[in-house]
């Protein structure tokens, strides 16, 4: 063996440490949010569930389940291959790369099957551009700020009476990543939040928006 085959391991070796130091660095600062999220979801009395599953092209991380303003509410952090996008009625990833994101969801009543309200974007501005754009309401403001989808055009104008429309338009200006499905209404986050401070103001904020539309 000479120099430069010694050479060549001792690279190899070193390369491979940095790997596994930058994977365990990672592990160990996933633990740590992970426990920050169970001493957050002990406080709001959620419980947490097994979360060694796979579904919709994300893995599931950790995931909590109780209530938010009397309702069922979901708490979870889950992984996927690239960034979810939604370009009209597909929804897409951009990039390969594994991402971390955190979602929030509270099932509120009534919602229209099928039903899809998102902040437009510029890929939805496209889809809107080359007539991806289901539903739209009659409100200038509103249609101009979001994209609407539904299975009845019919049912999902019903629900979305004037005064929920004036929720939708004056909270989702302060709360990225707020969508209302036919799921419930969610907050999807890239990255798994990293305070109990974070995670209390997103979970108020959006009991707060539930409880506005379920009044509404």
């Amino acid at each position: 063996m000479d120099w430069r085959d010694l050479l060549f391991i001792l690279l190899v070796v070193a390369a491979s440490a940095l790997v596994w130091a930058y994977v365990m660095r990672g592990k160990k600062r996933q633990d740590r949010f992970s426990q920050i999220w169970r001493e957050f979801a002990e406080l709001k009395s959620l419980k947490e569930l097994p979360s060694d599953k796979y579904r919709d092209n994300e893995a599931v991380i950790i995931t909590f389940q109780g209530k938010n303003q009397g309702m069922p509410f979901v708490l979870e952090c889950v992984a996927t291959e690239g960034t979810p996008m939604q370009v009209g009625s597909l929804r897409l990833s951009r990039g390969e790369d594994t991402r971390i994101f955190t979602r929030m969801q509270i099932m509120l009543p009534g919602l229209p099957r099928g039903l899809r309200v998102y902040r437009e974007t510029q890929w939805s501005k496209l889809g809107k551009a080359v007539g991806m754009q289901d539903i739209i309401t009659g409100d200038p403001e509103f249609d101009r700020a979001f994209m609407v989808k539904g299975n009845d055009v019919t049912a999902v104008n019903n629900y979305l009476t004037s005064s929920r429309r004036m929720v939708l338009l004056a909270r989702a200006l302060s709360m990225d990543g707020l969508e209302l499905q036919e799921q419930g209404l969610t907050i999807f986050k890239q990255g798994q939040m990293e305070t109990a401070q974070e995670l209390e103001e997103h979970f108020s904020q959006l009991g707060s928006v539930a409880a506005e539309l379920v009044r509404s």
